[in-house]
């Protein structure tokens, strides 16, 4: 799942560098979990959020 990281930060695990406003994607609960509770990253999956944002609008025809 996807995390947006909240603060720079390089993984102890992967020793990759995580910049502000980019996701971190890991299946790891224990890790996202730490990394919440440090405040690197916001734990809330991103998946859900988009498949909300995903809303079917429909238009009234002219003549009615």
């Amino acid at each position: 799942m996807k995390h947006l990281v909240l603060i720079d930060f390089v993984c102890k695990e992967s020793a990759v560098y995580y910049a502000a406003g980019s996701f971190y994607e890991s299946d790891n609960a224990d890790r996202v979990k730490e990394l919440d509770k440090i405040g690197f990253i916001k734990a809330e999956a991103l998946e859900a959020k988009e498949e909300k944002k995903t809303v079917k609008r429909t238009r009234k025809k002219a003549s009615e």
